[in-house]
Order: structure tokens, then sequence, then C-alpha cells
């Protein structure tokens, strides 16, 4: 977590780890971005990557990591939030 973003353990994981990563300023949906929010989007990738590294310790294979947004209409909540799931495998 820092100024711009929360992290928290999705409620109900994909897979053995699945992390949500959300900005603090309200983005309802990825397709409410705009080039302004590139900075936003980086931060949010490389803050999932961090953590699902250090998660998965010795373990991690970037090849198993899975990021992603939903995208409209498949909404899940009204809340931009990144998905961290590794590994993609299970």
């Amino acid at each position: 977590d820092g100024e711009r973003l929360l992290t928290f353990h999705d409620h109900r994981p994909a897979s053995d780890l699945h992390l949500l990563v959300i900005p603090k300023r309200f983005v309802r949906d990825a397709s409410q971005l705009r080039p302004a929010d590139a900075p936003l989007v980086h931060e949010m990738h490389s803050t999932a990557h961090r953590l699902a590294r250090r998660l998965a310790a010795e373990a991690f294979d970037e090849e198993q990591l899975s990021l992603g947004f939903h995208w409209p209409p498949a909404l899940s909540v009204p809340w931009l939030h990144l998905h961290a799931i590794y590994p993609r495998a299970r």
C-alpha cells in the first residue's frame, strides 16, 4: 500500500495467491482510464508484481503470474481493481 493504492487478498481466491490492487481515487472500471492514468496503472502493476514475488518467495515463477482488469460489462465490483493471481496453473 502507498499513497495512491490499497492491496488486499481476494475473498474468493482463484489460486493460492489472489491479490487485488485498487486505487484510493475512485475510477469505476478500466474503460474509464485515460492516457493521464498511465502512471497509476503502471504503479498498480508494479505493486502487484512486487507483492506476488515477495509472497511466493523463492518459488516465484514469472510465467505463472497473471495480472488483469475486468472489462465492462463483466464487472464484479464498480471500482477499478487489478487482479494478481499466482500461480495461474491452479
